[in-house]
């Protein structure tokens, strides 16, 4: 099995005296579980209207005050945001083709399911496991005025209170997805998705905030990538950045005197050796103070411990220490404990999505 926990690091600092910040990444399960033969995906559009469907799409189109064209773009936009996606996954192997392409109601509603004569004749030159098939595309928007609100803002060197009038689109997408297991005949997947994007804009009149709202085109394109983005979460595992709080020095604990020992930069050192991603330094530093006398110093060696046995895929180990780190005093750790237990959970569903 490829190995999921390679890590990129970056360091980034926190206000805190005593806390740092690091962050890496990982893998995130699928939101359900796509038989494992199915490597190999094409994704195609049938939002396109059949010649029956056409005068209905029109109708629909007219009631619901679409601008002509924008469905018909913004699902474009929709798979397009699946295929890239799709190129980055850890799970499929993305299959181009341009030139496929079935058609459908033309509306919110889905279609029959295709047949699967069709499919395989669509399909024969293309060695496909399955077939992700966007099956229906709607839109509808709304602007609203949101009422008015009191900023502060700089007029000729002196800050005065201004009264703002702030309006919104929202805009909602309806993509309908069915899955198609190509080899078994079988459709694995089928459902109809809502997601919404909100476009703020505020402005002295509400009519300026209105006006300078983002265009109607623009905005469903935008919902119609995220729509597209929300779907490859639900099939596919894919890459998240996970952040993590640990211990970079020894301040603000009672009875401990920073200039009594070496202790603290100790503390510092293992800290740098983080931000050059020298794992291996820092845990010989933390290791030895896991028994240190004074509990509290003890607490966030183990805590740090845990941290590192994580970014190295260990979660057992790391799930070991933060309970030390627990069992020692320390509060945060309960919070950690609970994340760590959350990422076992996902990393025993993602060993099943997962393909050696």
């Amino acid at each position: 099995m490829r190995n999921l926990f390679t890590v990129c690091l970056i360091i980034f600092l926190t206000s805190s005296c005593a806390i740092s910040n690091i962050k890496f990444d990982a893998i995130k399960p699928a939101e359900i579980n796509v038989p494992s033969h199915i490597e190999s995906v094409v994704i195609v559009n049938r939002t396109a209207p059949t010649k029956n469907n056409k005068v209905e799409n029109i109708l629909d189109g007219i009631i619901s005050g679409e601008m002509i064209g924008v469905d018909k773009r913004s699902s474009k936009d929709c798979i397009n945001s699946l295929k890239l996606e799709m190129s980055n996954s850890p799970r499929f192997k993305l299959i181009s083709t341009e030139s496929i392409e079935f058609k459908g109601s033309g509306t919110a509603e889905m279609s029959k399911p295709l047949k699967w004569e069709k499919i395989e004749k669509s399909l024969k030159n293309y060695d496909a496991d399955g077939l992700i098939v966007l099956e229906s595309f709607d839109s509808s928007s709304q602007v609203r005025e949101l009422g008015t609100r009191q900023r502060k803002k700089k007029i000729n060197g002196e800050w005065k209170k201004i009264k703002e009038h702030i309006a919104s689109l929202d805009v909602e997408v309806q993509a309908g997805w069915r899955i198609y297991d190509i080899k078994n005949k079988k459709i694995i997947d089928e459902k109809r998705f809502f997601d919404r994007k909100v476009f703020e804009n505020s402005d002295k009149t509400m009519v300026l905030a209105k006006q300078n709202l983002p265009g109607l085109d623009y905005a469903v394109s935008q919902a119609g990538i995220f729509s597209g983005q929300q779907f490859y979460y639900r099939i596919s595992p894919h890459y998240i950045t996970i952040n993590r709080e640990y211990f970079k020095n020894l301040r603000q604990i009672k009875g401990f005197k920073i200039k009594s020992d070496n202790s603290n930069n100790l503390f510092i050192n293992a800290s740098n050796h983080i931000s050059n991603k020298n794992w291996k330094q820092a845990v010989e530093i933390w290791k030895p103070f896991t028994s240190h006398k004074n509990r509290f110093i003890a607490s966030r060696a183990c805590f740090n411990m845990a941290l590192a046995s994580e970014a190295s895929g260990n979660i057992d180990i790391a799930l070991s220490w933060v309970n030390k780190s627990i069992k020692l005093g320390n509060k945060k750790a309960k919070t950690y404990l609970k994340r760590l237990e959350k990422r076992k959970i996902d990393l025993a569903i993602l060993e099943k999505q997962i393909i050696d």
